[in-house]
């Protein structure tokens, strides 16, 4: 089992790099927000950019700091954990840059979502070099784990911008509006269904306890039915209950392997 200050470190690291996306994140939309949403804290000016500036540098010289002490404490060898930990930032510098083609992928809401997604299987990524010194040995299960997040990535991102125009204005990207309803529900089902056999998977190959399984194949049914209805019937209701069995879905994977990790039942 691994160590609570070693849990507690990763834990902080792994805020400490969602804070920078975030913050990031606030710099690269500061003008289309102040036209957008300009009832947001950022722009009225109750927090400005300079000070956000000074918490993303105090976040970035705490994740590299907790890189390096944890790649310590797990014995990884620190060359690994500094090329994952860079290949992390340098993604990170590509996002709040849009790829140098900002243009190009505002124009394509799918190249766009994924390419920002991406962010996300390769923090895991760096996790896993972190906490397991010999990863490649169990490649496969890697490769599933890195997609089954990319995948809930995907999820995540259909469903909080599944809106119809009684909830977004045409001038703000969503997938319903963009692709309509009928293909984005097909590509929302196909999603769940890589990720539950990505979790399947996962769960078969580290014998995973049979309870939280069941739990999530629950979900993955509720979901399932939830998003049929959308079929029937796309309105406000039934894409606020889609969006939330969803949710709980993703959630009750997330949960079973992390309690299983933490429980010292596998590691990757």
């Amino acid at each position: 089992p691994l160590g609570v200050g070693f849990v507690l470190a990763l834990t902080v690291a792994v805020w400490s790099q969602l804070l920078i996306l975030r913050v990031l994140d606030e710099h690269k939309d500061y003008e289309q927000d102040c036209r957008s949403h300009p009832d947001r804290v950022l722009q009225r000016g109750l927090v400005t950019l300079q000070q956000l500036r000074g918490v993303g540098g105090l976040a970035f010289v705490s994740n590299l700091f907790l890189t390096l002490v944890t790649a310590k404490t797990s014995q990884v060898q620190i060359g690994v954990a500094l090329v994952s930990w860079g290949l992390m930032q340098v993604w990170t510098f590509l996002m709040l840059k849009e790829f140098f083609v900002p243009s190009f992928l505002r124009k394509r809401l799918w190249l766009y979502s994924i390419s920002h997604l991406f962010v996300l299987p390769i923090l895991v990524f760096w996790l896993v070099t972190l906490v397991t010194p010999r990863f490649w040995e169990r490649i496969d299960v890697l490769l599933v784990l890195l997609a089954l997040v990319l995948t809930n990535g995907c999820i995540y991102e259909i469903q909080r911008k599944f809106k119809n125009t009684d909830e977004e204005p045409l001038k703000h990207n969503s997938f319903l509006q963009s692709y309509g309803a009928n293909t984005s529900i097909y590509v929302l089902q196909t999603l769940h269904v890589i990720s539950f056999f990505a979790f399947i998977y996962i769960a078969y190959n580290y014998k995973l306890f049979s309870a939280a399984s069941l739990v999530v194949a629950v979900f993955g049914v509720g979901t399932f039915v939830c998003n049929q209805r959308l079929f029937a019937q796309s309105d406000k209701k039934n894409r606020k209950t889609s969006e939330g069995v969803s949710a709980l879905f993703v959630a009750a994977e997330y949960l079973a392997l992390s309690v299983s990790v933490l429980m010292g039942f596998y590691t990757l």
